[in-house]
């Protein structure tokens, strides 16, 4: 949701049913749009503990070489092994994954490309 254009994020966010599953989950439309805008500037996503209590999780995009999103790769653990603060500490580990991924993902959409021709 970070990255769609400001305007479609906005009228995404007032159409959804902001439900509470934990304390912590946003359920205030202002709170999360200025969460939605952090995490754009950011270029990746955290969460605490919002859908399970518990449970601190990390995001980032998986990106086409247009910058395309196309798929994100996250990790979930447990708040009594990792808190939220000691999250960031596994986003350049992810980056790096996610930037692999996104090679492998091409390179796998070329080699279809030349099957097809076949």
């Amino acid at each position: 949701m970070s990255r769609l254009p400001e305007r479609a994020r906005e009228q995404l966010c007032r159409s959804l049913a902001l439900t509470r599953y934990t304390d912590n989950t946003v359920v205030d439309l202002e709170t999360l749009l200025k969460l939605l805008e952090e995490t754009r500037r950011r270029g990746w996503a955290k969460t605490n503990e919002e859908y399970v209590k518990g449970v601190v999780g990390c995001a980032v995009p998986i990106v086409s070489p247009d910058r395309e999103l196309i798929a994100c790769l996250g990790v979930s653990v447990p708040v009594a092994r990792v808190s939220f603060t000691e999250l960031d500490r596994f986003i350049p580990p992810l980056q790096r994954a996610a930037a692999l991924l996104s090679q492998t993902i091409l390179q796998t959409d070329s080699e279809d490309d030349t099957f097809e021709d076949i």
